[in-house]
């Protein structure tokens, strides 16, 4: 196996690094990115960019649209 260079070295480092911070976005949907990145020791906007990089699906937040009374009255019977 050949020796590997300090280039190489990086990359791999970053990109384990990138897919640990990626699973752990996927897998632990109660954390918010800011807990994330904290507990990995980066920053929040890090965190979102990696999740942007990976197409990570983020949570629906804000507020949640008002049901109309036509549709209130289909829900009821």
């Amino acid at each position: 196996m050949a020796a590997q260079t300090l280039k190489e070295g990086l990359h791999a480092a970053k990109a384990e690094f990138l897919s640990r911070l990626v699973a752990v976005l996927v897998d632990r949907t109660d954390l918010s990115q800011k807990q994330i990145g904290r507990d990995f020791g980066v920053s929040e906007s890090f965190v979102r960019k990696a999740a942007r990089r990976f197409a990570v699906p983020h949570r629906k937040r804000g507020p949640k649209p008002k049901l109309s009374s036509a549709t209130t009255g289909l829900l009821l019977g």
